[in-house]
């Protein structure tokens, strides 16, 4: 191949790789533009406007709170007793709030003094709160009821 054709074909090369990646740009730039910021913890993502209020709702106290009463109802109390809520409590909260639940780290409250229904609790530690990580995809529902009935037990 000579140099003439060598370029003539780095050239087309050229060409036709701007233009993919402009029709790459546009396509992305389409897909920006419909996309919805909710909030900082969630990339921006093209969603309907059922599921950006399905979003909205889950953070409200209010569907938190029900939720929680549901995650309570489903859970026998041979499923909660079945865990070993101590070691699951020093395994995934200790490191903020302590093994006695007062150590208030990374802005924890301190469980020895608080007056939290069992519910709110539940909701809480589902859902998370602040720097409090939501515990809903890492224990299964009756690890958090037990964890919850343990942290009563901190309270003095």
């Amino acid at each position: 191949m000579n140099i003439q054709n060598y370029l003539i074909a780095l050239l087309i090369f050229i060409i036709a790789g701007c233009s993919g990646e402009n029709n790459l740009r546009q396509h992305h730039k389409k897909a920006t533009t419909k996309s919805i910021n909710i909030d900082s913890n969630i990339d921006q993502t093209v969603v309907s406007k059922k599921q950006l209020k399905d979003i909205k709702k889950e953070k409200t106290p209010e569907f938190q709170l029900i939720m929680a009463q549901k995650i309570i109802d489903s859970v026998t109390p041979e499923m909660v007793s079945s865990v070993d809520a101590k070691q699951k409590f020093r395994n995934f909260c200790a490191s903020c709030h302590g093994i006695i639940g007062n150590l208030k780290i990374n802005g924890a409250s301190d469980l020895t003094k608080s007056t939290l229904t069992q519910k709110e609790q539940v909701a809480q530690v589902y859902h998370g709160k602040g720097l409090m990580t939501p515990f809903k995809n890492i224990l299964s529902e009756s690890e958090i009821v037990a964890v919850t009935s343990y942290i009563s037990t901190l309270r003095k």
